[in-house]
């Protein structure tokens, strides 16, 4: 079983969203930047839930990390030239 799975009839489909907290541990930011990312709709699945809570769906952080990465690659090929 992983973290942040969602159990449908005792099948693990779908994972969980993260938390702000779960959300900047996985990005290594602080709380106060995370919850930035997430209220400016970097995250286009992320919703608030019954309780208040911002939830972010894993896919989501995957896509944002990926596009990040992105010109940081570039960088570090433009300064080895």
């Amino acid at each position: 079983m992983t973290p942040h799975t969602l159990r449908i009839s005792g099948r693990y489909v779908v994972p969980r969203p993260l938390t702000l907290s779960q959300l900047s541990e996985r990005l290594e930011c602080s709380l106060e930047e995370a919850r930035a990312l997430a209220g400016v709709h970097r995250f286009p699945h992320a919703f608030i839930d019954r309780d208040g809570k911002w939830r972010i769906p894993v896919a989501d952080v995957d896509a944002y990390v990926r596009w990040s990465a992105v010109p940081r690659a570039r960088e570090e090929v433009t300064e080895d030239l």
